[in-house]
């Protein structure tokens, strides 16, 4: 990691001038490697949210999906990268296999923000059932478990759908992460656990 640590320092030194497509490619190759260094993600965070707007829906995906693998995305984060403007127009520019992406950083920056996510989900079924593979449909799926959320009726379409469509091609970290969403689901932790 020394060569890690000294390209970091030089980076650091750089973010100010970069552009929000070279700072994607930079967190892309820190997450590559696992390398999370701190200041400099700071350093990437502050920049970002001066430009968040800038950033073309696949790049913010992919951000929001790297920052999270670094444990560098929180609430706030997550919010200034989703940027200032209606978040329903810009998830049409979205690619279906995104979206899922966006409902997993919303569960992992523990982030319940249920119109939001209510708008991605909304974004989601409006695709191609084709469209809406073994892994669209069980990281959604696993996301809104995560979040307990799905109310506006996108986990129940999930379900009743999308899901037994996709359960023959499924891989088995898909089906650990369906079966997970279909237990939370059935079993709300308030029936669980009472003292909740």
């Amino acid at each position: 990691p020394k060569v890690w640590k000294a390209y970091s320092e030089r980076a650091q030194r750089e973010v100010q001038s970069c552009s929000p497509e070279e700072l994607c490619k930079l967190v892309r190759a820190l997450c590559r490697v696992d390398f999370p260094k701190r200041s400099l993600l700071n350093a990437i965070s502050r920049k970002l949210r001066e430009e968040a707007d800038a950033l073309q829906p696949r790049q913010l995906a992919q951000m929001l999906s790297d920052l999270r693998r670094l444990g560098h995305l929180d609430g706030p984060m997550l919010l200034a990268l989703l940027g200032k403007g209606r978040l329903e127009e810009r998830l049409e520019k979205f690619q279906t296999f995104d979206l899922p992406l966006l409902l997993n950083a919303f569960a992992r920056a523990a982030l319940r923000d249920e119109a939001r996510v209510a708008a991605v989900g909304k974004a989601l079924m409006s695709r191609s059932p084709v469209e809406l593979t073994p892994s669209v449909v069980a990281t959604a799926f696993y996301s809104l478990a995560l979040l307990d959320c799905g109310s506006d009726g996108t986990a129940l379409e999930l379900a009743n759908n999308a899901v037994p469509r996709c359960l023959t091609a499924a891989s088995q970290q898909e089906l650990v992460n369906t079966a997970f969403a279909l237990v939370v689901r059935i079993f709300p932790a308030r029936s669980c656990c009472p003292l909740l």
